[in-house]
């Protein structure tokens, strides 16, 4: 894809967002083609990988907790800064290159080829690879490997975002809290709505949490009655 760009666009630079083995790849072809390039990465990166992308003579920025965020830093960089972004996967030039893998794997076999187990991130590496071997030798499988980790969560659809699944944790922690609480209140000796407006008035509050700890260490210690605790609350509702 780089040996495509123009002379105009050598000059402004090439961008791309990597975990490592794409960067170094971008990092070398702009070396060779004498171009500026610009690598931006998640902040959660080995160092041993992006020390061996400044050493090609590219430029690394560490920029957010995932490579979504490190992939929208770079896109936006790029269009302020008119340089190129080099896609890590989803362009045809990059799959076809990556491709070449797969002629090099059927060239150095001595014998049978049966099977090819490939390390799924984006794709487009088993797309270039099962795209060649598949045209050749259609017999020999491609078979992605994934870490069972993320897989499974993929599965199960949840967030591979760290902030938003911080996000996500923090909400579902909230809607668990909110009616343990109010069971809680039905529980006590004062039943009645005043006790859940408190409740409604105060979670979105400061204060909401200082009850919260407050009331645990209260129970615990049998120092005072629940009663009490729903008295103080109240207390709190008229100062917030």
């Amino acid at each position: 894809m780089m040996a495509k760009l123009t002379n105009e666009q050598l000059e402004k630079g090439v961008i791309c967002s990597s975990a490592g083995n794409h960067a170094q790849g971008v990092a070398l072809a702009a070396r060779k083609l004498g171009c500026n390039a610009v690598i931006a990465m998640p902040v959660t990166t080995p160092e041993i990988k992006w020390q061996s992308v400044e050493r090609l003579g590219a430029t690394v920025v560490l920029v957010g907790d995932s490579y979504d965020e490190a992939q929208a830093y770079a896109k936006k960089r790029a269009k302020e800064e008119s340089r190129t972004f080099i896609p890590p996967f989803d362009h045809p030039d990059v799959i076809m290159g990556q491709g070449t893998i797969g002629m090099e794997i059927v060239r150095q076999m001595q014998g049978p080829l049966h099977a090819i187990f490939v390390p799924v991130g984006g794709g487009g590496l088993i797309a270039g690879i099962a795209a060649y071997v598949k045209r050749v030798s259609p017999e020999v499988k491609a078979i992605p490997g994934k870490k069972r980790g993320k897989l499974g969560r993929f599965e199960k659809g949840t967030c591979l975002n760290l902030k938003a699944r911080r996000r996500k944790r923090k909400e579902e922690r909230r809607r668990d809290w909110i009616p343990k609480a109010k069971k809680k209140m039905r529980k006590t000796k004062r039943k009645g709505k005043n006790q859940v407006r408190v409740v409604r008035v105060l979670r979105s509050s400061p204060s909401w949490f200082v009850c919260t700890l407050l009331h645990q260490r209260v129970v615990q210690r049998k120092e005072i009655s629940s009663n009490n605790t729903i008295s103080l609350l109240s207390v709190m509702e008229t100062k917030d």
